[in-house]
């Protein structure tokens, strides 16, 4: 926070819980970035699309490999990939499955909704069972 505020073009007297959220603020506000956005905007922004986590049912093991690159991350708990896409994304990500991961064959997926009211909270979001 102190190299950021730096670079923001100011100093302040941090390690106070009060005072370094302040400063934070304060670089959110002023650093724009290298597009000429306002951080904080951008924040604001996202924090209002919704994501939904793609749960890849009943993968066959020999495409953990491509899930992997596609950036799909195994969910020990319940044993299954998992992605993160909105919703403008969600219908490429089913025909990427279909293609490269179950080879045309119909499979299922689950989408958990994941909004501003459950994304950093370990609340559920509503969950919803696809056939594909």
């Amino acid at each position: 926070l102190e190299f950021l505020a730096y670079r923001s073009g100011f100093h302040y007297e941090g390690h106070r819980a009060s005072i370094d959220c302040h400063a934070l603020l304060e670089v959110l506000h002023l650093a724009p970035l290298e597009s000429g956005a306002n951080p904080l905007r951008l924040m604001l922004e996202n924090a209002r699309i919704n994501e939904y986590q793609l749960s890849a049912l009943n993968s066959p093991f020999d495409s953990k490999d491509v899930l992997k690159a596609r950036r799909y991350r195994w969910n020990a708990d319940k044993k299954v990939w998992v992605t993160y896409v909105t919703k403008t994304q969600l219908q490429d990500e089913i025909e990427w499955l279909r293609e490269h991961v179950h080879n045309q064959r119909p499979f299922r997926i689950e989408l958990e909704k994941i909004d501003s009211y459950n994304r950093f909270s370990n609340r559920a979001g509503a969950i919803e069972m696809m056939d594909c």
